[in-house]
């Protein structure tokens, strides 16, 4: 039997918010102490879902923000609707893209470019141009491959051409730092964005919600992993 939809006030669109956003640094926090250990499948999958209860954090308060607008335009099917894919939540919890490149790769290639040439030439622009169509590419298709790596972090299944198995435990330290890092980048970023309530002069709405709100969570302190 299904639920039915009940409208929800902003005040408690704010503390879904403001919950997923402490539970992805709790878990992030925890994916800190699985890569200390060297558990690096468990590091990826909960940065992964640490990522995810960002990107629920995020959809929330899109929402809360109509809400506002509109009082009682939002309901708690819109809520589960929105935040049940899981690509979806690591789309929104995109904040930023980190572009890496070893020596000899197009990207080293082109911010070697960029470097070595005076800005505003031909050469800076052209690689300049370059570089944003890359990282274009990343911003569409890392959550989809975020959402892989998970899978393939989590469960032992076939392989894609079927002719053996996934293994979590072959999860490299590389793939678990890289997961991580990023993950904690985008957490702090959108952390120190509501806690410290920078969002005045981009977004008056949000700025005036948090600033009457008095029951305040509390959250992880980013600490990045050793390299």
């Amino acid at each position: 039997m299904k639920s039915v939809p009940k409208k929800v006030t902003t005040e408690f669109l704010l503390k879904g918010c403001l919950y997923a956003l402490q539970q992805s640094g709790f878990l992030l926090e925890q994916a800190v102490c699985l890569f200390e250990k060297k558990y690096y499948s468990g590091c990826v999958v909960l940065s992964a879902f640490g990522r995810e209860e960002l990107g629920r954090s995020r959809i929330i308060e899109g929402l809360l923000k109509k809400n506002h607008t509109a009082p009682g335009s939002i309901t708690t099917q819109n809520i589960v609707r929105l935040c049940d894919n899981h690509i979806e939540k690591q789309m929104h919890s995109q904040l930023s893209i980190t572009m890496r490149g070893s020596k000899g790769s197009q990207i080293s290639d082109l911010m070697q470019i960029m470097m070595k040439s005076k800005p505003g030439s031909s050469e800076y622009i052209t690689a300049d141009k370059n570089i944003s169509e890359i990282r274009e590419k990343l911003k569409h298709r890392k959550p989809n491959e975020r959402h892989r790596a998970r899978v393939l972090a989590l469960y032992v299944d076939l392989d894609e051409k079927g002719n053996g198995w996934t293994m979590p435990c072959l999860t490299s330290r590389e793939l678990a730092h890289e997961f991580l890092i990023d993950a904690i980048n985008d957490y702090s970023l959108n952390m120190h964005r509501i806690v410290e309530k920078n969002v005045k002069a981009q977004d008056p709405i949000l700025f005036n919600i948090l600033d009457s709100w008095k029951q305040w969570p509390e959250f992880w302190k980013p600490l990045w992993p050793e390299p």
